[in-house]
């Protein structure tokens, strides 16, 4: 009996093990396909990241990221290539200055050398490691999905509709107002309100599984019907409300994300897409909370 509990013992770390090889790897790869180091200052040594195969979607009047079928793992950067891109910002900002300083800044502007350092430091990034491990685990779970990659069953956590029709509202805001440009908001502004802990490696992709789901036209002219009445109104609302102009967008923001819900189309176009990409989805969505 012992000798059978180590011999299960080294089998599940060299599956382990073997499991976190293949994700670092594509990692490194990630970096190497998504990004182009370049020196952005000589003098300090600055090197600066810029996202690549970033193209206008002009149907949804939004930047997708297209990668080329050539490239190694292209249909899973396709599928999972903003999200990931969100998470790394969070990385960043959870990170500080002086974090990010130390990965981009060096002497003689080396981008080589920037460029290892960075792919070093997120396949140890315990937080990046697991969500990237996480969206390369659910998007392989899918049979037809090739490259053979040697990886874990994804065990998927439920999700109840209402939390995505939450976090869908995050998307979209109002901003401010003047007399001359009218109202600025945001529709679909990429806001993500979970912390960058291990905890959250499924819910950090969550965010960005709403966003695609709301660059639709249906939603779009929703969204644009109800931003054409609060146009109008709100000439008439601004010479009583010109002292507290914050207040009165946050109102207005109240009322638009309520006839969003009302309208249903939000909740159709949330289910919509889930039910499109749900093999590739580390989720499962639950549609009614008793």
């Amino acid at each position: 009996m012992k000798n059978f509990l180590v011999f299960l013992m080294i089998v599940l770390f060299v599956s382990c093990n073997s499991d976190n090889n293949e994700t670092k790897g594509v990692i490194r790869n990630f970096f190497d396909t998504n990004f182009q180091f370049a020196c952005s200052d000589s003098t300090t040594g600055k090197v600066q990241l810029t996202p690549l195969n970033s193209q206008l979607d002009m149907a949804s009047m939004s930047f997708k990221f297209v990668i080329p079928d050539t490239v190694q793992y292209s249909d899973f950067y396709n599928a999972y290539t903003g999200r990931l891109m969100e998470v790394f910002g969070k990385s960043l900002n959870a990170g500080g200055k002086n974090a990010i300083d130390s990965l981009l800044n060096n002497s003689g502007c080396d981008t080589e050398t920037v460029k290892e350092r960075i792919k070093e430091h997120y396949c140890n990034d315990p937080v990046f490691f697991n969500v990237f491990k996480t969206a390369l685990e659910s998007f392989y779970s899918k049979s037809e999905n090739k490259d053979n990659l040697n990886l874990a069953t994804i065990d998927k956590v439920s999700v109840p509709i209402d939390t995505l029709i939450k976090i869908a509202l995050l998307q979209v805001d109002i901003l401010s107002y003047d007399t001359v440009r009218g109202l600025a908001y945001h529709f679909v502004c990429g806001v993500n309100p979970y912390s960058y802990t291990i905890k959250n490696k499924v819910n950090l992709l969550i965010p960005g599984f709403c966003e695609e789901a709301m660059r639709n036209k249906a939603l779009m002219n929703v969204h644009s019907r109800i931003m054409q009445e609060f146009k109008e109104r709100v000439k008439i609302d601004y010479p009583k409300e010109k002292d507290n102009i914050k207040g009165m967008c946050n109102k207005y923001q109240d009322e638009l994300r309520k006839r969003l819900v009302e309208d249903g189309t939000l909740k159709k176009s949330l289910l919509d897409y889930y039910e499109k990409n749900k093999d590739i989805e580390p989720f499962i969505l639950t549609r009614d909370m008793k």
